[in-house]
């Protein structure tokens, strides 16, 4: 438990940030869960569409820290490679 005021509030930041960070994470998830699914289906214009904006979460991820940048240039790679397989 923090007992001194700053100490309490490094927690609420903490808890701030953290909330946001979440978000974000879990935003770019559910669009690269959408896009996987259009990949399966084999909707190349609408997956084309999705790779843009999946693309630019993953990189602002990546650059608040949220995962590793090599994680993300990993993903987004075999994110592309899949939508040129259609």
């Amino acid at each position: 438990m923090p007992i001194t005021k700053s100490a309490k509030k490094r927690a609420r930041q903490e808890k701030i940030r953290n909330a946001r960070n979440k978000a974000i994470s879990m935003k770019a998830k559910k669009n690269i869960k959408t896009l996987l699914e259009f990949i399966v289906k084999k909707d190349k214009k609408k997956s084309q569409e999705l790779f843009k904006i999946c693309q630019k979460q993953l990189t602002k991820t990546g650059n608040r820290g949220i995962l590793k940048k090599k994680k993300i240039s990993r993903k987004i790679s075999s994110l592309n490679k899949q939508i040129k397989a259609i």
